[in-house]
């Protein structure tokens, strides 16, 4: 699990305290909701086993997520558009990962799937209108 320490690549730690009053819970239910949030995306795969990596590329967007949900708490001092378009990135760089188009090959995929097992999908052509 992520700690306070692991998001001063983020937000400095001094403004973390201020924000918290010194109450680490608060951070922590920040962490815990990003975590739970990319979970969510990465449903396919074994999320405890992903977690423990401490895949590089994972980390960071869920500390963007977590940056995110936590300085909306109140920090007049953080540029929110910058979260905001790290938030969103996140968000898209998960999605992406969830479609299957963007793969690692740490992450393991839950019991029963293969890598390259996807989730099936069919389309089909736009609907046409004729004019006589």
């Amino acid at each position: 699990m992520m700690t306070k320490k692991d998001l001063e690549t983020h937000i400095n730690i001094g403004a973390i305290d201020a924000i918290t009053s010194g109450n680490d819970a608060i951070i922590n239910t920040a962490i815990t909701a990003a975590q739970t949030e990319a979970q969510g995306y990465l449903s396919a795969f074994d999320f405890d086993k992903v977690i423990a990596l401490r895949h590089p590329a994972l980390e960071l967007r869920i500390k963007d997520i977590c940056a995110w949900h936590f300085i909306c708490l109140a920090n007049p001092n953080v540029n929110l558009e910058l979260f905001r378009s790290r938030y969103e990135d996140a968000i898209a760089w998960l999605g992406k990962i969830q479609a299957g188009k963007i793969a690692y090959k740490e992450f393991q995929k839950m019991d029963g799937q293969s890598q390259n097992s996807g989730t099936f999908r069919f389309t089909s052509n736009p609907k046409r209108i004729n004019h006589y």
